[in-house]
């Protein structure tokens, strides 16, 4: 018996220190920088900035993004609370947006959507990701918990707006 109470205890434990590093990992982002293009052209940018609190966002209009102007050119920039902050850092880490893999690209649709993301952390390291009409599974899950944090859709469409095209 007490040799199941022990596997137990080191399961616990082991469970406990991941969690904990992974929570750990996803506080060191200092920024996210979300991108969507169409046919090679940036058409929507999103910048959230963790250390200032702030949420940018520039939807052009065949306007490539001028990056000398005010706010870098984003033309809508709100405060974010500390409290969405914390509530979207802990459902980032409960849905694995720091494991996503860097590429997910569905070769069999020539054009669509094409996003990119870029996290940087405190130390500036960055880690990119990018994708053409594919998504992480957990795609949906980020879609709702980036809303709540910006009140914007930033991930613009769900992982299943493939098969609602081809249904219309």
């Amino acid at each position: 018996m007490s040799l199941l109470r022990n596997i137990i205890l080191i399961l616990l434990l082991i469970f406990i220190f991941t969690s904990c590093k992974d929570a750990t990992k996803m506080k060191e982002v200092s920024q996210i920088y979300i991108y969507h293009s169409s046919e090679g052209m940036r058409d929507t940018e999103f910048y959230i900035d963790f250390v200032e609190r702030m949420f940018y966002k520039y939807r052009n209009n065949n306007i490539e993004r001028d990056s000398s102007l005010k706010n870098d050119g984003y033309d809508n920039v709100i405060n974010l609370s500390e409290k969405k902050i914390q509530d979207f850092l802990k459902k980032a880490n409960k849905y694995g947006f720091l494991d996503w893999k860097e590429k997910y690209i569905d070769n069999q649709i020539s054009d669509g959507h094409q996003w990119g993301i870029i996290i940087t952390y405190s130390s500036g390291k960055k880690y990119e990701i990018e994708g053409s009409n594919k998504y992480p599974s957990t795609w949906d899950d980020m879609y709702s918990e980036f809303e709540k944090l910006t009140g914007t859709n930033i991930l613009l469409l769900r992982s299943d707006w493939i098969k609602e095209q081809s249904q219309q």
